[in-house]
């Protein structure tokens, strides 16, 4: 890797950057709605307890596209940081 020159992967990350930004504030509302029904509704005591998030067609898909995005993002950080040297 000495000898080789080091990629501009500015504008790749960025969009990248960019597109996991998108990704977590639509999930952020999408969930926070449903927690915040939650919490006018029955209750802190509910919110924290209750396994009934994890049920919900909506805030299910989110929370597992969620945990599903952090192996993409391990990934990227590890190839964008050895391609920039």
């Amino acid at each position: 890797m000495k000898q080789r020159e080091k990629f501009e992967l500015r504008k790749p990350l960025v969009l990248w950057s960019l597109g996991l930004a998108v990704f977590s504030i639509f999930g952020a509302v999408r969930t926070g709605a449903y927690m915040l029904y939650i919490l006018m509704t029955k209750g802190l005591k509910q919110s924290v307890c209750d396994q009934s998030f994890y049920y919900g067609p909506v805030s299910k898909f989110w929370a597992y596209a969620f945990v599903l995005s952090k192996a993409p993002e391990l990934g990227e950080k590890l190839s964008f940081f050895i391609l920039k040297k």
